[in-house]
């Protein structure tokens, strides 16, 4: 996967079966695939030698976890599912959100 030209390097956690691209909070009745934010408004730059992670964003590398979702950024989240049991885990509230790959 290329978001805003760089490649994603998706080997490094666990294997999944499933991508979805958001740009609305909710999908599926009311599920927050992207998760709560640490911070409503912030985003915080991680600094990295040289190998790019797979959060990504204009070329910069972001701590997605504090990264906010919002239908009028013009971005596009992207996100990872391990397998159909993980999107309903986020649904039923077992699990807070699928993994964050990137925003852009």
């Amino acid at each position: 996967i290329i978001c805003d030209g760089v490649s994603l390097q998706l080997t490094g956690g666990p294997q999944l079966q499933g991508i979805a691209l958001l740009n609305i909070p909710s999908t599926h009745g009311g599920t927050n695939m992207w998760g709560d934010s640490k911070s409503k408004f912030s985003r915080k730059k991680v600094k990295k030698d040289g190998e790019l992670s797979s959060s990504s964003s204009l070329g910069d590398l972001i701590d997605l976890s504090s990264a906010s979702q919002d239908i009028g950024d013009k971005m596009i989240e992207v996100i990872g599912l391990e397998n159909c049991l993980h999107m309903g885990q986020v649904r039923t509230g077992l699990r807070s959100s699928g993994k964050r790959l990137a925003q852009c």
